[in-house]
């Protein structure tokens, strides 16, 4: 689908890099016909729920972006946590017995163990003692021999058997110790981390082979209802823990059983007061499957939680601190400030020796909790680098995403080197094709075919201001365009025209036709919100970028009915692009802009949202129907109007057709605009040098015979002010601002 309209023209220049979001202008910048809008920055998905460009509502947060992990993918909680060590051991072979002559056997790995259980569990196998009676139908004593070598490694009739079997046989041992008195609570968390590692191995779900899910939704089901018979309060620390962690392995392989609540239950089963009495391993297994969950336990909880985990901080490994960190993060709970000081202070030292996962685990959250550079000491982040530059080429997907969107939340420039090498591990992987090959594993970013760390890099990439050199540059918008825009969500698509704009990028005419197909589709779905619209008019308006008038029409049709749930900020923003845009804009929703403006300013709105907006009102190009034209004037611009049911009032700057047509339109809705600039009056004393500039032209280019008096005694006062170089908003502006200002305000106490 062609969305470009003359992309050979409007793609011809690069534009210069666009300047810094900034609260307020310098004093020293020099007068544009309309300034740049000062835009923050998009934040991709996370769940950080204060991004600027927001969520689609009702629409969560994938978890791959807010560095969803899977501990079983990259070493449990007691063997290094977040990817930094492995499980611990080689995993434990528990034979299953059934009726019949052939043995079934069930892995049980250690990182679905928690580090008591499985060394229990190995005595008994060593010492080759009896088991007990619970134990007698579950866990046949294991041996060499039998199927498998001196060394426990499964033989060749053992690895022949199919997976679907193996949770059947599984389910009817299970049945027939229930039948025998029962399983002990021990036994029941054994079962069930069987369970999650058949899951793993068969798919789970509706993608186990014929009958494996029947018969593993069975097994479940029995092992649940023997776990809510026994009760949670029955079992152990490190038997709660290994039951939360199942409960989150089985939900995201879409096994049959009401997860979160087995994994909650499990959690508040330990209450305030037997918190301490668990491990740090288990506490951070514990956290881990409430977060994959998203289920947070009460706030109480919590912090008795962070209490005691602070107190284990000295001993714990940097993979359990990780864990918890990111636990927290994503259950949306920050700890209080000397839990945070504490996790800086012993995990800063271990950076070195922790995994690539540790450490991007531990910074993610240290982003998702709000901090700034300001509040992580100076030699936690030089060991940061330190520790993670030798890895980044090497690092795993979800690791640079965290790393990246981490890094970028809190606001710290890395050393140049750095941020290069990052990019260019990014750029790499994307034009290797990621992680693909190896699967998506639940929870990660491969889950999404390992977009999130093309996104996330050029977005902290972005906030660094750090262009990377035109190979890597254009690797990352390679990958971006083979790998995000296929299925890109709208921040996606929002976030990678920023990162460009704000990188001083115009992309080339194939890859901007791909971004525009992908937003149809997403305004078409009915998926882009207010950030959305504003972002990307904004960018393309900044590029000069005209789509063709098929997407224009999607693109006013989609939001039309949301424009009264923008912010003024963005309303701002959307008016200042489409007006750089220079395209035509229909009449009717132009003036429900100006409806929903008139209604936000109030609305805690700032004097630079005054800029913007009425900036970009003065910039448009109402379409208006061809009798408000004169015949001479509809002849000359029958040949677009004529396709558009209408006359486009734009041609040029201002002035001539293009100002005589916003005239029009604003005679004709003389009371929106009288009711707009009456809500921006107040706000006009808090307007900088440039605001007000842009202010004061956009409300002359209106052509008002007489503006609203409020309005104009507003802006002779903001003038006077400014010329004196004492404007409240930021100060005086610059001579040029000055000399706008004045004139604009002359032409609008001559009558325009």
């Amino acid at each position: 689908m062609k969305c470009l309209k003359g992309a050979a023209g409007a793609l011809g220049t690069r534009p210069a890099p666009p300047p810094c979001p900034r609260a307020r202008p310098p004093r020293s910048a020099a007068l544009r016909a309309v300034p740049e809008p000062n835009q923050a920055p998009p934040q991709p998905d996370a769940l950080a729920a204060g991004a600027s460009l927001g969520q689609q509502p009702g629409e969560p947060a994938p978890p791959a972006r807010d560095g969803s992990r899977d501990a079983s993918t990259s070493g449990g909680a007691d063997g290094g946590g977040g990817g930094g060590g492995g499980g611990g051991g080689g995993g434990l072979k528990l034979r299953m017995r059934r009726s019949g002559p052939r043995d079934w056997l069930v892995l049980l790995d250690d990182d679905v163990m928690p580090r008591g259980l499985s060394r229990e569990s190995k005595q008994r196998v060593e010492e080759g003692g009896a088991p007990r009676p619970a134990h007698s139908a579950v866990n046949q004593q294991h041996s060499s021999g039998g199927g498998t070598d001196a060394r426990g490694a499964a033989g060749p009739a053992d690895m022949a058997l199919s997976k679907a079997p193996s949770a059947a046989a599984l389910a009817e041992a299970i049945e027939a110790a229930m039948a025998r008195g029962g399983l002990g609570p021990r036994e029941v968390a054994a079962g069930l981390a069987s369970a999650a590692r058949l899951s793993r191995s068969s798919g789970g779900g509706a993608e186990a082979p014929p009958g494996g899910g029947a018969s593993l939704d069975t097994l479940c089901r029995a092992l649940l209802g023997r776990f809510w018979e026994i009760g949670p309060a029955a079992l152990s620390p490190s038997s709660l823990a290994l039951v939360a962690q199942s409960a989150a392995k089985l939900a995201g392989r879409r096994t049959a059983g009401d997860w979160r609540s087995v994994a909650l239950a499990a959690a508040t089963a330990l209450p305030p007061e037997r918190l301490g009495d668990a491990s740090m391993a288990e506490l951070a297994q514990l956290v881990w499957a409430l977060a994959s969950l998203r289920a947070p336990p009460p706030a109480e909880w919590l912090d008795v939680f962070c209490r005691a985990t602070q107190a284990a901080l000295p001993a714990a490994s940097p993979g359990q601190m990780s864990l918890v960190a990111w636990g927290l993060a994503r259950l949306g709970h920050r700890p209080p400030a000397p839990w945070v000081a504490a996790l800086l202070e012993e995990s800063g030292p271990r950076l070195a020796g922790a995994g690539a996962q540790a450490a991007a685990n531990i910074t993610w959250a240290l982003g998702s909790w709000g901090l700034t550079a300001r509040d992580v000491p100076e030699p936690w982040l030089a060991a940061l680098y330190a520790a993670t530059s030798p890895q980044l080429t090497a690092m795993p997907a979800e690791a640079l995403s965290q790393l990246a969107w981490g890094l970028g939340r809190l606001g710290a420039a890395p050393p140049p080197a750095w941020a290069e090498a990052l990019a260019g591990a990014a750029a790499e992987r994307a034009g290797d094709g990621g992680d693909a090959a190896a699967g998506p594993a639940f929870g990660t970013p491969t889950a999404r075919g390992g977009s999130l760390y093309v996104v996330n890099t050029l977005w902290a990439l972005g906030r660094w201001r750090h262009r990377p050199g035109p190979a890597v540059m254009a690797g990352l918008m390679r990958g971006a365009a083979a790998r995000v825009l296929p299925g890109a969500t709208p921040n996606d698509l929002s976030t990678l025209v920023w990162a460009a704009s704000r990188l001083g990028y115009l992309p080339d005419a194939p890859w901007l036709d791909a971004w525009l197909t992908a937003a149809d589709a997403a305004m078409r779905a009915g998926r882009f919100g207010p950030p959305h619209y504003a972002a990307s008019a904004l960018e393309l308006g900044r590029w000069g970028v005209v789509p063709a008038a098929g997407w224009r029409e999607v693109f006013y049709r989609s939001s039309s009915a949301r424009l009264p749930s923008f912010n003024a900020q963005q309303l701002g923003t959307l008016l200042w692009g489409l007006g750089r845009m220079r395209a035509p804009v229909p009449s009717g929703w132009l003036a429900a802009a100006v409806n929903a403006a008139a209604t936000q300013l109030p609305a805690g709105a700032q004097g630079a949202d005054v800029g913007r907006l009425l900036g970009g009102l003065g910039r448009l190009h109402p379409q208006l129907p061809r009798e408000r034209f004169d015949p001479a004037a509809a002849a000359a611009d029958g040949a677009e109007g004529g396709a558009a049911g209408g006359v486009a009032s734009g041609g040029g700057e201002r002035g001539g057709q293009s100002a005589s047509g916003l005239c029009l339109w604003a005679s004709d809705h003389s009371p929106e605009v009288a009711a707009l600039l009456d809500a921006a009056a107040p706000l006009l004393a808090r307007c900088g040098g440039r605001e007000l500039s842009s202010a004061a032209q956009g409300a002359a280019a209106l052509g008002l015979v007489a503006p609203p008096p409020a309005f104009a005694s507003a802006l002779a006062a903001a003038v006077e002010a400014l010329e004196a170089g004492s404007g409240g908003g930021g100060g005086g502006g610059g001579e040029d601002e000055v000399a706008a200002a004045r004139a604009a305000l002359q032409q609008l106490q001559g009558g325009g």
